[in-house]
Parts: structure tokens; C-alpha cells; sequence
């Protein structure tokens, strides 16, 4: 999963340079309304990657983990 959707939520810089970092700056400088829709998505997507909304998939694949191993240690002994 990508932290950024390009175009979206930021710019993916192929070969990085200070001059292509500059340049994508500049252009939401002078692109405000863009700019802040960028910043809006960005804010959105990230939440995603919050703990509370994480924890609970987290917690789920935990258990399932932990009762298959179960399983395998019973079938051992």
C-alpha cells in the first residue's frame, strides 16, 4: 500500500533531485486551491492509517494466528 497516491494526496518524484523537488513546490505555490485539496485527501487517507482504525483487522489476524498455532501445539503433543 502506497503512503502516496500521486496526483492526489502528493507527487511520486522519480530520480529525486532538489530541482524536481523544487519545481513540484513551486507549482503548488502557485496552485493554492489544488494545494489544499492535496492537503484535504492527504489528511483523509492518512487517517486510515490511524491505530484505532488498524487495531481491530490487527486484533483479528492476532487471534486467528494464535488459535492455529494452538491447533499445531495439540496436534504435536
Amino acid at each position: 500500500m502506497e503512503t502516496i497516491i500521486n496526483n492526489k494526496t502528493g507527487f511520486l518524484i522519480d530520480n529525486v533531485t532538489p530541482e524536481k523537488i523544487a519545481e513540484k513546490i513551486d507549482f503548488l505555490a502557485n496552485n493554492k486551491q489544488l494545494a489544499k485539496k492535496m492537503g484535504k485527501e492527504a489528511e483523509k487517507y492518512a487517517k486510515r492509517f490511524d491505530w484505532s482504525n488498524i487495531l481491530p483487522s490487527f486484533e483479528k489476524k492476532a487471534i486467528e494466528l494464535a488459535k492455529k498455532e494452538t491447533k499445531k501445539l495439540k496436534r504435536i503433543n
